[in-house]
């Protein structure tokens, strides 16, 4: 069994890019949905809190619309990572993948500093779990360096094009979490 653990960015600035979110996101759940014995959890957050969309087996992910994702408050990235990485560690299965996608920086992080999310982020991948952090419309290369995500595994895009890379990134999800890569 593998696991994938999918954060999105639910704070205010995300308001624009609603549509365009969600279109990516059920892209991205038809790209994976063809790996075998899969977990999902799909979790929206914010500095108001988080709320999980789905968690269940691949094949029960609904279709996500805009109704889901009501986008307020501020952007507790570091909270929202390490809550990520704490929930994924205590699922069973071999492949472990979280992808967080965020349009802001760090702004209300209460639980959580740099050096933890580092140290975390650092740990979990060492033990074979990995992690793809996207950033719409800002870079995330540098943030990515500096929370030990590898620069291989941040991308930064144009919201016009979320789709795109959320089907990019499904085709190299899938090909980890059935352990073809």
């Amino acid at each position: 069994m593998s696991s994938l653990f999918v954060s999105l960015d639910a704070s205010g600035s995300m308001e624009d890019r609603v549509r365009e979110t969600v279109d990516a996101l059920n892209e991205y759940m038809t790209k994976v949905r063809n790996v075998k014995d899969l977990a999902v959890t799909v979790e929206i957050w914010n500095s108001d809190g988080r709320r999980n969309l789905y968690m269940g087996p691949i094949e029960y992910v609904p279709k996500f619309t805009v109704n889901d994702y009501v986008c307020e408050a501020l952007t507790p990235l570091l909270d929202s990572f390490g809550r990520a990485i704490v929930s994924l560690r205590s699922t069973s299965g071999e492949r472990k993948l979280l992808v967080l996608m965020t349009d802001g920086r760090e702004n209300s992080s209460h639980e959580y500093n740099r050096g933890e999310i580092k140290k975390m982020i650092t740990d979990f991948r060492a033990s074979g779990g990995e992690v793809i952090f996207l950033g719409a419309d800002i870079n995330v290369g540098d943030e990515g360096d500096n929370l030990g995500v590898s620069r291989m595994h941040t991308i930064s895009y144009d919201t016009h094009n979320s789709e795109a890379v959320f089907r990019s990134i499904g085709d190299t999800s899938s090909g980890y979490l059935s352990g073809e890569s």
